[in-house]
C-alpha cells in the first residue's frame, strides 16, 4: 500500500494494479475565487494515463473540479473508473459520464472491490459530504473528509459499518468556512480550537496508528476574506495534536509518497508548508472584485425570485422573511421578499442583515449554490444590528433545490423524520 500526496484533499492510494485518486483540485481557485491552494500541486495532467479510479467525496470545487476534469486527456478519461455515492441529482455522475470517463458506478453502502486486495466503502454523509474507507490487503484507510461527526457514537458507527480498526485516518484540521467578521478574530480561533479538538477526539474512538492531517491546504485569497486567514491551524500545531493524542502525524507535502506501516519524519514536511504559506499567502497576491451596476442586479434578483416561487410551494413565503442587503461597493440597500428584489430608497447599513459586494451577491442571486457557496468563501460580514439568518434562509432553499428537492409538504415531513432519526442515533 502506498499513498502519494498531491495537494490539498488528493491523494493517490495504490495497491497492485489499483490507482485510486481521491479529490483532485489542482490548479486554479475555488468558491467563486474565495479560495486558493496555498502550493502547486505535485502533479501533471499525463499522470492521469496511470489512474485507475476516481473517487469524488462531494461536489464542492475543492473536491470535485470540472476544470481539472476537463483537462484530463479524452484516452485518458476512457480508461479510469469513477466512482461517487448515490444522490438525488445525479449531477456529478452525469457530468462525468458526458466527459467520457470508461465508466461511472453510483456506490451502494456496503464493500465494492475494486481488485481481490483492495475494496471500499462509501457512505454519505450530512451536507452532501460522504466518507471513504479503504481496505487494502486486510488493512484499513479511513478518509472521513469534510464530514461533521460530531459524536463519539456517529464515529463507533462508521467504526462499526467497516467492521475493523482503521490504521490510517485522513482528516481536515482546520476551519473551511465563513466565521464571524472583520474583527472577530478570538471567533476564528475557537474555531480553529474545536477542529483540533475533533481531530484528538477522532483519534481517542478510532484509535489509528497514522493520521495524515489534510483538506485545510488553502487560503482566503480574495480582498473581501483575506482576513479570514488570522486563525487558520498551521500544521505543525495539527501533528503536536495527533501525537499528544497518542498517534503518528503523517504530514506530507505534495508529490511526497509513504509506503503504508514504513517510520515517517513529519518534519521536512511541516517545513514545507510554513515556507509556501509564508510566500505565498500575502495581502499583495488577493483577488480584486468586479463591480456590477445596480440594473443587472435587480435583474438577477427578478430571475432568482421567478426560481424560488417555481421549485418549490407557495407556502414558503410564509416562512421568508425580508431580509435588507447592503451592497458595499455601490453604497447601495436591497431589499429581498418573497416574491420581489427591488432597490431601497434609504436605509441604515448597521440595519442590515449583511454587507457584501455587488460581485458576490450577483453570484449568490445567479447560480443556485451562490448563498453556500457565499458562506464558505466568506466574502461578506454580518452587521451585529442585523439578522443574517433572513438572508440565509432564501439560500437555503436554493441549495435544497441544487440538489434536487422541492420544498412542500413531502419534504418538510422527511426533513422531520431525518432529524428525529439523527437525535435517536446520537
Amino acid at each position: 500500500m502506498q499513498i502519494t500526496f498531491v495537494n490539498h484533499a488528493c491523494y493517490l492510494l495504490e495497491h497492485g494494479d489499483v490507482k485510486l485518486l481521491h479529490d483532485p483540485w489542482l490548479s486554479g481557485m475555488a468558491f467563486h475565487n474565495g479560495w486558493a491552494l496555498i502550493a502547486p500541486s505535485a502533479w501533471s495532467y499525463d499522470r492521469f494515463a496511470e489512474v485507475t479510479h476516481i473517487w469524488f467525496s462531494h461536489e464542492h470545487p475543492d473536491h470535485f473540479c470540472p476544470p481539472d476534469l476537463k483537462a484530463i486527456a479524452p484516452e485518458h478519461r476512457a480508461k479510469i473508473t469513477v466512482l461517487f455515492h448515490k444522490t438525488r441529482d445525479r449531477k456529478v455522475v452525469d457530468y462525468c459520464r458526458k466527459l467520457g470517463f470508461g465508466e461511472v458506478i453510483e456506490l451502494d453502502q456496503g464493500w465494492f472491490d475494486l481488485s481481490p486486495e483492495f475494496s471500499v466503502m462509501n457512505r454519505p454523509h450530512t451536507d452532501g459530504d460522504s466518507w471513504l474507507c479503504a481496505r487494502v490487503n486486510g488493512r484499513y484507510v479511513l478518509n472521513i473528509n469534510d464530514c461533521n461527526l460530531e459524536s463519539d457514537a456517529a464515529l463507533n458507527a462508521i467504526m462499526k459499518a467497516i467492521g475493523g480498526q482503521p490504521e490510517v485516518l485522513i482528516t481536515q484540521f482546520s476551519y473551511a468556512n465563513a466565521a464571524g467578521n472583520r474583527i472577530d478574530t478570538d471567533v476564528r480561533r475557537k474555531l480553529a480550537a474545536s477542529k483540533l479538538a475533533e481531530v484528538s477526539r477522532q483519534i481517542k474512538v478510532l484509535k489509528p496508528k497514522w493520521v495524515v492531517p489534510f483538506a485545510s491546504f488553502i487560503w482566503f485569497c480574495h480582498e473581501e476574506n483575506f482576513y479570514r486567514n488570522d486563525a487558520v491551524n498551521p500544521v505543525r500545531r495539527a501533528a503536536e495534536t495527533i501525537t499528544e493524542a497518542g498517534a503518528r502525524p503523517l504530514v506530507m507535502f505534495n508529490g511526497d509518497t509513504w509506503a503504508g506501516g514504513e517510520k515517517h519524519d513529519s518534519e521536512p514536511a511541516v517545513l514545507a508548508w510554513e515556507k509556501a504559506f509564508g510566500e505565498n499567502v500575502r495581502p499583495e497576491l488577493v483577488v480584486k472584485a468586479t463591480t456590477i451596476e445596480a440594473d443587472e442586479l435587480l435583474k438577477a434578483g427578478k430571475q432568482f425570485c421567478e426560481m424560488l416561487r417555481n421549485n418549490n410551494a407557495l407556502w414558503i413565503s410564509k416562512v421568508l422573511q425580508p431580509t435588507c442587503i447592503f451592497i458595499t461597493d455601490l453604497n447601495l440597500g436591497f431589499e429581498l421578499a418573497p416574491w420581489h428584489y427591488r432597490r431601497l430608497p434609504e436605509l441604515n447599513p448597521e440595519k442590515c442583515d449583511i454587507h457584501l459586494s455587488s460581485e458576490a451577491m450577483l453570484y449568490c442571486l445567479k447560480h443556485l449554490w451562490g448563498g453556500s457557496t457565499l458562506r464558505i468563501n466568506g466574502r461578506y460580514e454580518a452587521p451585529p444590528n442585523g439578522q443574517f439568518k433572513r438572508f440565509k434562509r432564501y439560500f437555503n432553499i436554493a441549495q435544497l433545490n441544487n440538489e434536487g428537492y422541492r420544498v412542500n409538504a413531502g419534504f418538510a415531513l422527511q426533513y422531520l423524520f431525518r432529524v428525529m432519526a439523527e437525535k435517536l442515533r446520537s
